[in-house]
This record gives C-alpha cells, sequence and structure tokens, in this order.
C-alpha cells in the first residue's frame, strides 16, 4: 500500500487560526490532531478547516473536530469549514458526520 503523506498544519492571524489538513488523518494521526485542537482550545479565536486536500479522516479525528467545534462555541466562536474534497465529502455524508460537524 502506497502510504500517503499526512499534514496539519496551523497558522495563527490576529483574526483567527487556519487550520489545514491534507492527505490522510488515520488513527495514528488523531493525537497529533488533538494536541493542535488543544493549543487552539487554550487561546481561542475563529478558526477555519482547509480540507480540500484532506482525503480520508478516522472517526476519532472526526471526534476531535466536533469537539473543537463545541469548545470554539462555548467562548461564542465560529469554526468554519472550507469545502472537503469530494471523497471526504462523501466519507463523512456515509458516516452522516457532515451534518454534525457543521451543526457543531
Amino acid at each position: 500500500a502506497q502510504e500517503v503523506a499526512m499534514s496539519i498544519q496551523l497558522k495563527s492571524s490576529a483574526r483567527g487560526y487556519r487550520l489545514s489538513l491534507a492527505g490522510e488523518i488515520g488513527y495514528a494521526q488523531v493525537n497529533e490532531l488533538y494536541q493542535v485542537a488543544q493549543q487552539i482550545a487554550k487561546n481561542p479565536k475563529p478558526t477555519t478547516i482547509e480540507w480540500e486536500n484532506l482525503h480520508a479522516i478516522h472517526y476519532a479525528g472526526v471526534q476531535v473536530l466536533i469537539a473543537l467545534g463545541k469548545s470554539l462555541q462555548n467562548h461564542n466562536l465560529p469554526l468554519r469549514y472550507k469545502e472537503p474534497a469530494p471523497d471526504l465529502y462523501a466519507q463523512l455524508e456515509r458516516y452522516g458526520l457532515w451534518q454534525a460537524m457543521i451543526e457543531s
């Protein structure tokens, strides 16, 4: 099996955070995503998830993003999702997660 490069990058500005996710986030990468989410939660700002280059995400990673959304919501801050890659959207839709994420 070909190893797909995974990338989790957090960019911070005065206006907020941009969290860029790419490749595949499997179970092994969820901890790294969790650490980044903790970093955002410690110093909350409006956050945008950019994941047009993300092809798959482990269910636990989705849970981290939903929890991050709730955390930001407690501070009356938005968590926005850019348009996902088509295969990622199909995966989230299949698990009924897309609605849960955009409503969180």
